[in-house]
């Protein structure tokens, strides 16, 4: 697989953690398939308990 067509790579800060994220799933359920638990309260963000800075790069939402 070449890098263009490997899953986008999402790093969370402080924790120094990286893991991939497929279009297929949101970056909470990416997280969670990389062994890393996010705080989150309702699994949609619509509670904002997961909200973070991003520094780089772009999030596409699916829900309004």
């Amino acid at each position: 697989m070449s890098d263009s067509d490997r899953p986008p790579l999402v790093r969370i800060e402080p924790l120094g953690r990286s893991f991939e994220a497929p279009d297929s799933l949101t970056i909470l359920e990416a997280a969670g398939f990389a062994d890393l638990r996010l705080p989150r309260s309702c699994r949609n963000g619509t509670c904002r308990t997961c909200i973070c800075k991003m520094t780089a790069g772009q999030v596409r939402y699916t829900i309004e």
